[in-house]
This record gives C-alpha cells, sequence and structure tokens, in this order.
C-alpha cells in the first residue's frame, strides 16, 4: 500500500520557511510522502503569512487552491493569518483544522490523529535532514515586542522567545553533520535574541558560539533592527571569516517624521552612521535593505529623503513594501492614507532605484576570484549558488558540485546575472579574493 502523501505551500519569511522544513521533517518521520503542492495529496498544509493584504490574499489563495481539490483532502492551515484572524477561518467551508503558530511543533501529530484515528502511525523519530543540503534556516527565536505602528507580527507571533543556547548549538550541529554547509540564523525579531534568558547570554554570544562547530562554513544572519546591531556584533563579523559579509537591516522611511509616526525609534541620519560603521569593519559587506512606501501622511517631501537616504547608503537589494493597513494597529487609523496610485509609482522608482544599485555593487566584482557556495544544477551543466556577501553566480561545472565551496573567476555580468568560470575547490571559506 501507497504511503500517504502531503503537500505543503509557505509564505512569508525565514522563520515560516524554517517551521514548514520541521512540520515536513515529522510528516516524513509519520510515514507520509511529500508531494507537490499542485498534485493531490491526502494531507494539504498551508503556512500563511498576514504580514501585508498582498500576504493575505496570497494565503486565501493557497487555502482555496487546497479546498478546491476534485478529490476528499484533509485541509490544514496554520501561520500568521491564523493567529491574526482565527474567528473569521473558523468560518470558512473546507478548513478541516486551524492550528496556531504557538502549535506548530504538533501540527503533524495532530493531524495524524485526526486523519488515522487509532492507529498506530507513530513517529520513526527520523533525524533533521533538510532537503536543501547547502544552506538551511536555523530559528533561535520567535516574536516582537517591538510595535512598530504598522506591524501585525506582535499580535500574531507574540512577546519574545528564545531557544536555549544548548537546543540552538545541538540543532546546528545536527545540521552540519547530514552535510549543510550553511546555516541561516533567523528569528522574528533576531536582535531580541536572549532578552528573556537567564544567565545574560545574547546573539554575540549565541554566535561565537555557533562559529566554533567543525566544519560549519557559513554563519548568515537574517534580518536585524539596526538599533540591534552594536559595536560587538560588528567586531565579530568583521573577526571571523566563517560569517557571511551580508547583513539585512530594515530602514522602512528615510523620513524621521515618518520614521517617529511608524515608531521605529532611530533617525535616517543614526542609519546612516550605522552603515557607515560596518562598512568601516567589513569591506565589500552586502547591505540589503526593507523600504515602505506610502505610509500615512508620507508627502513628496518625505519619500524625497527616502529616496536620499538610499543613495547615500547604496543598499546592496531593496525589499520594496507598500503600505497596507493591518486591522488593530496603530497606523489603521492615522490620516493621511497615501493613494494607491501614488505608492504604485513610488513603489517602481525605488525598485528601479535598487536595480541600478544592484547591477553598480555586482559590476565592481568583475574580474574578480569569488567564493561560491553551489546551490543547484539549473541548465545544462550550469551551476548556480552565492558568494558570501549575497552575489549569485552561474559557472558550468558538473553535478557533483552542488554543495561545495568552489573557487570561480568572475567574467562578465548580463543583466542581473553574474557568469564566471571554475577554478577550484575550497575546503574552508577565505575572506578575500
Amino acid at each position: 500500500m501507497r504511503n500517504p502523501t502531503f503537500s505543503i505551500c509557505t509564505l512569508g519569511c525565514k522563520v515560516n520557511q524554517y517551521e514548514s522544513e520541521r512540520i515536513i521533517q515529522d510528516f516524513l518521520n509519520h510515514g507520509f510522502e511529500l508531494v507537490d503542492f499542485s498534485d493531490e495529496a491526502n494531507v494539504y498544509i498551508i503556512n500563511t503569512c498576514t504580514v501585508t493584504n498582498v500576504s493575505d490574499h496570497k494565503s486565501r489563495r493557497a487555502i482555496r487552491r487546497a479546498i478546491g481539490r476534485n478529490h476528499p483532502a484533509f485541509v490544514v492551515v496554520t501561520g500568521c493569518y491564523v493567529n491574526a484572524f482565527l474567528a473569521g477561518l473558523r468560518e470558512l467551508d473546507g478548513v478541516d483544522v486551524l492550528i496556531r503558530n504557538e502549535d506548530k511543533p504538533h501540527l503533524a501529530k495532530l493531524v495524524v490523529d485526526k486523519v488515522f484515528p487509532g492507529s498506530s502511525r507513530e513517529s520513526r523519530g527520523v533525524s533533521l535532514r533538510p532537503r536543501l543540503h547547502t544552506r538551511a534556516p536555523l530559528k533561535v527565536q520567535d516574536g516582537c515586542d517591538r510595535f512598530c505602528s504598522y506591524c501585525i507580527v506582535p499580535y500574531a507571533r507574540g512577546k519574545p522567545l528564545s531557544r536555549s543556547r544548548k537546543e540552538v548549538l545541538a540543532e546546528a550541529t545536527r545540521l552540519v553533520e547530514v552535510g549543510v554547509k550553511e546555516i541561516v540564523v533567523t528569528g522574528v525579531n533576531l536582535g531580541r535574541y536572549g532578552c528573556d534568558l537567564l544567565g545574560g547570554i545574547g546573539l554575540e554570544e549565541l554566535l561565537a558560539d555557533l562559529a566554533q562547530i567543525p566544519g560549519l562554513a557559513r554563519i548568515r544572519l537574517s534580518s536585524i533592527e539596526p538599533f540591534d546591531i552594536t559595536p560587538g556584533l560588528v567586531n565579530l563579523v568583521s573577526s571571523n571569516p566563517v560569517f557571511c559579509r551580508h547583513l539585512h537591516i530594515p530602514l522602512q522611511s528615510g523620513s524621521d517624521e515618518i520614521l517617529r509616526a511608524m515608531n521605529r525609534n532611530y533617525t535616517g541620519e543614526d542609519y546612516a552612521g550605522v552603515i557607515e560603521e560596518i562598512r568601516e569593519k567589513i569591506p565589500e559587506v552586502a547591505i540589503t535593505t526593507d523600504v515602505m512606501v506610502g505610509f500615512p501622511g508620507e508627502t513628496e517631501r518625505h519619500f524625497k529623503r527616502t529616496k536620499d537616504l538610499i543613495h547615500q547608503v547604496e543598499p546592496r537589494k531593496i525589499h520594496v513594501f507598500r503600505f497596507s493597513p493591518r486591522l488593530g494597529t496603530l497606523a489603521c487609523s492615522l490620516p493621511g492614507r497615501v493613494s494607491t496610485d501614488v505608492k504604485k509609482e513610488r513603489s517602481a522608482e525605488l525598485i528601479e532605484l535598487g536595480e541600478e544599485l544592484a547591477r553598480d555593487f555586482i559590476e565592481g566584482f568583475v574580474g574578480r576570484r569569488l567564493e561560491v557556495l553551489v546551490e543547484k544544477l539549473v541548465g545544462d551543466n550550469l551551476l548556480t549558488g552565492l558568494t558570501d556577501n549575497y552575489i549569485r553566480v552561474h559557472f558550468k561545472g558538473l553535478p557533483d558540485l552542488v554543495g561545495e565551496l568552489v573557487s570561480v573567476h568572475a567574467l562578465r555580468l548580463e543583466g542581473d546575472r553574474l557568469y564566471g568560470e571554475a577554478e577550484r575547490i575550497k575546503s574552508r571559506p577565505a575572506r578575500h579574493a
């Protein structure tokens, strides 16, 4: 008899991606077979996001796709959209179970007990083995208590909750043992790691411990707020080549007035100063960022200040959001709504600016020798991977190079793709060409 099948659709942040990977492993351990979300399955899981109205729309669309299958299936909805809109989702026909974020660790068992009541389908306890063996997210923290005025995440994720140092290090060690070369340390508000733990351990101390794990080639940090970038953290990243020269630091706006209305607790000058200090310590670092357009009250003057600051700090990549009111947040009731057309225009302008800055950054590495962690085969003997400072490189090579650190001579830039030629496999990362 064929094993029961399951499928999962994941929306949103790296924390959701991490949690989906754990859910996948739990179902595999229970003897289920993973299939594509477009295929027929016994169980469909939608791990939702609600950070914007667009995220809500994508979540609802995925739920409708699962419900609309023309065969019996068990539909599970979990994630931040559930936490934020539980009452409304309870009225949705076709959803068999709603699972809040805090219950995700038990999702597989809950579903197995409902789909196979009274069965002996117990977990086989297979160890964690990520499907992408080159890179794996590692969640160290959940929750947020910053309460930016536009953000629903603190309401959907709750207060900060840190995993113990012992638990994090044990999981990181297991990942390395199964072949993972790069770990992406992630959290809902990463800089708040340790605020709820006794003993004074914080993010810097945890990262220093992670850097000592034998065989771990790279540590990449996910999003971290500018006010959580400390001199100690910068020194740690700059002094140890295991840390990727890539920091994602949200800006949101370059206008001090708008930042105050967002409850961001820093100024444009503060942000620029943080970036300057980082670049002094970490040459050729890639700074990526988030910027919101159309926040209530944002005028052309405010938007120009954002553009000016972006020109000043020259991020490697800009993720542009259009403001969308989230029910229950302070910004939802603020006056001065910006029209949809204006938000679209400002978003398009920043996206174009971001593409120009990205190309300028990448062009500076043409002719250089870059260390690439090979991720996958994308064409006829065409491999792709990332440098530590977030440059995607394509080059010819055999599939057995996937998962290896390879020295690549960067030859040309075509559009936003950098092409090169492999030179040699490297066992450990080197900081400079």
